[in-house]
């Protein structure tokens, strides 16, 4: 199992690895903040009990749409379907705002492995926010869950 100092260590080689704006440490809460650009900030929060690191950011605002319902169930589908996802998890926030979240265990954590989910939860962060973003726009040929392919793990 990876110690909390030697998660600390892969966070500090994973900024100039993957090009991060900045890799933020809060030693005393064992949570980072990755700075990837102007409008993307995931959050890292280490369960040294549970030895899982769990990533989280924020997708968009909730769409002030009359058709909420469909989205909601998209989100849905996509929680209920780890296999297709990766375990990957889609909320809402207290004001609203969906939320993109992954746990990943700390065993045989490294720096390469580590970079590769975050390049995979920021893909897929994209996609997402695409789907939510333009889910007042005009329907495309398609229902929405059939453009969520490219989120798979």
């Amino acid at each position: 199992m990876a110690t909390k100092e030697q998660v600390s260590a892969i966070m500090a080689e994973l900024g100039p690895l993957m090009e991060l704006a900045a890799v933020v440490e809060y030693a005393d809460v064992g949570t980072w903040r990755l700075d990837v650009n102007d409008e993307t900030t995931v959050f890292v929060e280490l369960d040294e009990d549970a030895a899982v690191l769990t990533l989280s950011s924020e997708v968009a605002a909730l769409p002030s749409s009359t058709d909420l319902d469909r989205l909601y169930r998209l989100l849905l589908q996509c929680n209920g379907h780890p296999e297709r996802t990766g375990g990957l998890t889609l909320g809402l926030d207290s004001e609203d705002v969906v939320t993109q979240s992954l746990r990943l265990a700390v065993a045989g954590l490294d720096r390469s492995g580590l970079a590769e989910t975050v390049a995979g939860f920021l893909q897929r962060l994209d996609g997402w926010r695409t789907i939510v973003r333009d889910f007042n726009a005009a329907p495309s040929a398609g229902d929405p869950q059939d453009t969520t392919g490219y989120l798979r793990v």
